[in-house]
């Protein structure tokens, strides 16, 4: 029997539904979670995203259980890496 493909649409619309049906305790960690306060040693800023990154985004949070803004700087932290050796 072969394997299913990975439907990333399905899989975003199964994660958003698990979510409403959450009750209100699990809905206060998401939102504890989602209030972390950086640490002194970051700085917030701002960046346009495509609703398709926003999406992956979203649904590799859910895999990982990391926050997006750390799945963001590990993201980022890699492909600069990537590129700083590129150009050495």
């Amino acid at each position: 029997m072969s394997k299913p493909k990975f439907d990333p649409d399905s899989a975003f619309k199964k994660i958003v539904s698990r979510e409403k049906e959450q009750d209100s305790t699990s809905e206060e960690k998401v939102n504890q979670k989602s209030k972390e306060k950086p640490s002194k040693d970051k700085k917030q800023m701002s960046y346009y995203l495509t609703p398709e990154i926003i999406k992956k985004l979203s649904i590799a949070s859910a895999y990982s259980g990391k926050t997006l803004s750390t799945l963001v700087q590990e993201a980022l932290e890699g492909y600069l890496d990537n590129v700083i050796e590129e150009n050495k």
